[in-house]
């Protein structure tokens, strides 16, 4: 039987956050992609479908991670670039900073700082 999705969306922020600091966009780009499928094949038997993976209007239950191609500038911030899932916004710094907003309700879910310690908006 498959976890709650909230269930498994708390697990994935338990990990991200537990991780050690990173030092680059790629590597916190890397994490959040290994970390959500981690959790989604640990905790579901949804299997990781590319076709649905690549459509977010589509879901098959499984929480996929955010894609290269939906990478989006965000205004006033030449370091930070924001990723849209189905249901959040994936913040990504250039030091390796990632958070987590939903994006109904505009609340901040998960935060990680970079290796220099400081987050998206600094310290």
């Amino acid at each position: 039987m498959n976890s709650p999705k909230h269930e498994r969306l708390a697990e994935f922020f338990r990990r991200l956050e537990s991780a050690p600091a990173l030092s680059s966009f790629e590597a916190a780009f890397e994490l959040v992609c290994k970390t959500i499928n981690e959790v989604e094949d640990e905790i579901t038997t949804i299997s990781f479908d590319e076709t649905i993976s690549q459509d977010l209007s589509r879901t098959d239950g499984r929480m996929y991670p955010p894609l290269m191609d939906s990478i989006r500038d965000v205004q006033d911030r030449n370091d930070v670039k924001r990723f849209p899932t189905r249901g959040h916004n994936q913040l990504i710094r250039e030091n390796g900073a990632i958070q987590i907003w939903d994006r109904t309700k505009s609340i901040q879910l998960c935060e990680k700082r970079g290796a220099d310690g400081e987050g998206i908006y600094r310290s």
